[in-house]
């Protein structure tokens, strides 16, 4: 697979260098993506397996191959079947197990040597993801270097919850999808979404975007085999364990507030203020550290209808700009096919690329910052997606970077400040949220902006064609 860089840097490499900046520029251009994929991928190697690994600094702070992953890891290679067993629930969607069990196979004789072998198995996840990260770059015509640079950075800031964690795999199996999908493998692109929403349910928020791709090409054999095979699953699920079914449900929807949402940021700063709140430790709440104050029912369902509001805003907009119906405000003119615009009908297949890595970031981060739940490893599902999308990438990768390092200042390091709800690390975490609200703004606002810049090419297009003809040419149309 070539991993060259996107349309635009190319077009630079035309340019003598005229500057400090510019033969900077160049140099960096003339690296291969490979080599630096293959550098991120060596540092990976030794944060993950190595750093993070360190016994007082990360290894000790606790974790879920800690207390969740390697417990029921030794209950299943025992003969325990989860949730059949009505003494051995797990809170993940039952094909996460299988993540976390593969390491169980080798036998690993302690729970260090466990923890190791889940890091690799993260390891192994993140070298899939640089290719997919490199490829999809190029299909949005944006840097292939500096999208792998960017993952690279991103994911190590992120702290030790990038491989004690497996988020990072539907993360994966999301952007595979999206892959797929933008080279017309429709049925395996709705495999692999379907696989992502059995390990992590949040790909549902995805779905209307894969419908409305494949709907306004003709195909709908795809979202069947979603929709059956998540049906499928359900329904072989409540058979063998009805009651864990619904105890899983019951365990997503009666959460509360946790304390590193949006929610529960404007909650901490009320707290500053003088609101008396609760925090609930993780055996009080459903595994999480939640806070709880007399505003949080009405906060957690108004967040709930933004959030809602703003998908259904993104479903709609995205609907509008592939073409499968127009707003007055948003409408383009006619014009005649080119390739960079594709056709009057459709959009081209860059332009398809850069709008579906677009709204699918923005979708992941609607669900993060409106929903009560939201976990440090929760980033994970947004990181490699903004090493991916199009637009406004120097402020937006900058903000992000800062965001995470935010967020490991936070976990590990300063966990027990926030629970004490002292002022400095209640503005740490109001910072991260801050700026990934922001970083949602800037990718809107540049996708906007190129909305607008290609319906006024189209216009400008349909005029040069209705007033820019020959004179003997306009005296037969008249």
């Amino acid at each position: 697979m070539d991993w060259t860089a996107g349309s635009d840097d190319g077009a630079r490499l035309g340019r003598l260098p005229r500057s400090r900046g510019d033969r900077l520029r160049a140099a960096t251009l003339r690296v291969d993506p490979r080599v630096a994929a293959i550098a991120v991928l060596l540092v990976h190697a030794v944060v993950f397996l190595w750093l993070f690994k360190l016994p007082g600094l990360y290894y000790e702070t606790g974790s879920d191959t800690q207390k969740v992953f390697w417990p029921a890891t030794q209950r299943m290679l025992a003969g325990d079947i989860p949730y059949v067993d009505p003494h051995f629930f797990v809170e993940y969607p039952p094909l996460a197990t299988a993540v976390f069990v593969l390491p169980g196979l080798l036998h690993p004789p302690s729970l260090r040597a466990f923890d190791f072998l889940f890091a690799v198995e993260i390891l192994l996840v993140d070298a899939a993801t640089l290719p997919l990260i490199a490829i999809l770059a190029r299909r949005a015509g944006i840097s292939a270097l500096g999208a792998v640079v960017s993952y690279g950075l991103l994911i190590p800031l992120l702290g030790c919850v990038a491989c004690q964690r497996f988020d990072l795999v539907p993360a994966l199996l999301v952007l595979g999808a999206a892959l797929a999908l933008l080279a017309g493998r429709s049925s395996p692109a709705w495999l692999l979404l379907l696989a992502a929403t059995l390990i992590k349910v949040y790909p549902l928020v995805l779905v209307p975007f894969f419908l409305l791709y494949d709907w306004r090409r003709g195909r709908r054999r795809g979202v069947f085999i979603y929709v059956l095979g998540l049906a499928g699953f359900l329904l072989a699920w409540y058979l063998a364990a009805p009651s864990s079914l619904g105890r899983f449900m019951q365990w997503e929807t009666r959460r509360g507030i946790e304390m590193e949402s949006v929610q529960g940021s404007v909650v901490e700063i009320l707290h500053l203020a003088g609101l008396p709140v609760r925090i609930l430790s993780p055996a009080q709440a459903f595994g999480s550290w939640d806070i709880s104050a007399a505003p949080t029912a009405a906060l957690g369902s108004l967040s709930t209808l933004v959030m809602l509001t703003l998908l259904g805003a993104l479903y709609l907009s995205y609907g509008s700009d592939i073409g499968l119906w127009s707003w007055p405000r948003l409408r383009r003119a006619p014009a005649a096919s080119s390739p960079a615009r594709g056709s009057a009908d459709l959009p081209s297949p860059l332009e398809e690329a850069r709008a579906l890595l677009a709204y699918v970031t923005l979708a992941v981060l609607v669900l993060l910052l409106g929903s009560k739940l939201f976990s440090i490893q929760f980033l994970l599902w947004l990181l490699p997606l903004l090493a991916v999308q199009p637009y406004d990438r120097v402020r937006t990768v900058a903000l992000a970077l800062v965001a995470t390092a935010l967020s490991q200042s936070i976990f590990p390091f300063a966990w027990d400040g926030l629970l004490a709800l002292r002022p400095v690390y209640v503005a740490d975490l109001a910072l991260r949220n801050a700026l990934l609200i922001a970083v949602g703004g800037l990718v809107w606002l540049a996708r906007g902006r190129e909305r607008k810049r290609g319906a006024l090419e189209a216009a400008r297009d349909t005029g040069t064609m209705m007033f820019g003809a020959p004179a003997d040419a306009a005296a037969h149309t008249g």
